[in-house]
């Protein structure tokens, strides 16, 4: 399959397909089109899927572009089969189990929240007579390094995927492409700017509720870490790609 437009003049996401209208799932975009309006994301009053995938971007001169595909396509597979979530358990060197995650981008983050959860324990405490969860780990945090590695990884590189591998001390989460032009580690800790790299998957995040401000979502990891008297997560540049790293205790 080809692709319409030049990916090195402008972000990977935003290039047109050789794809048809119908091969996306217009029921999945009108979901996320009411949402937005709902929210008051968009402008007040209803919003055809038409309008909403016009008005976004992610349809132009009657093709989806690559983020429409990704995030409402009936079949995403067809720009790369690694564009995919792969979840692990790992028992000492042992994998106790080993899913992947396909679908859309929400399909993904969504299903894959569900398959972490399955693999964290989870005890119950009392407080001022209410039983509350606490995860091995805050939901918060592991919400946001999900959700970052889908919104910034480099879907250019089309041979890999994100991983997130969870062993008995610490969670991994590791997705390709390293941190954008002007963005340095030591930034990530504090108040920064955000670099899209996938500027309209970023809308669509956004529109869905699931981002609240761009930039934000290493400083609520830190935040929920600390929260949870856990150590700050570790952010490292690595093996071509970004990784975030959870501890359970300060002594690991």
């Amino acid at each position: 399959m080809t692709h319409r437009g030049r990916p090195g003049r402008q972000p990977w996401d935003t290039v047109t397909t050789d794809l048809e209208i119908s091969h996306l799932d217009s029921d999945a975009a009108g979901r996320i089109a009411r949402r937005a309006s709902e929210a008051g994301r968009l402008s007040p009053g209803p919003v055809g899927v038409g309008d909403f995938l016009a008005q976004t971007g992610l349809v132009r001169n009657g093709r989806p572009t690559r983020a429409a595909v990704l995030l409402f396509g009936k079949d995403p597979s067809v720009l790369g089969v690694n564009l995919a979530v792969r979840i692990g358990r790992m028992r000492g060197a042992q994998i106790d189990s080993d899913r992947w995650v396909r679908g859309t981008l929400l399909d993904q983050f969504e299903q894959g929240m569900a398959l972490i959860k399955d693999r964290l324990s989870v005890r119950y405490v009392i407080t001022d007579g209410e039983r509350q969860e606490v995860w091995e780990y805050p939901l918060v945090a592991i919400r946001e390094a999900l959700l970052n590695a889908i919104l910034h990884r480099d879907y250019a590189d089309s041979a890999n995927f994100i991983q997130v591998a969870i062993s008995d001390d610490m969670m991994w989460f590791a997705n390709p492409g390293k941190l954008p032009a002007g963005i340095r580690l030591s930034d990530l800790k504090k108040p920064h700017r955000s670099c899209l790299r996938n500027p309209l998957i970023g809308r669509v995040l956004y529109l869905a509720g699931l981002v609240e401000q761009f930039g934000s979502g290493t400083l609520r990891m830190v935040e929920a870490m600390k929260e949870a008297g856990l150590p700050e997560p570790e952010f490292r540049e690595e093996m071509g790609g970004f990784s975030v790293y959870l501890y359970r205790d300060r002594y690991t």
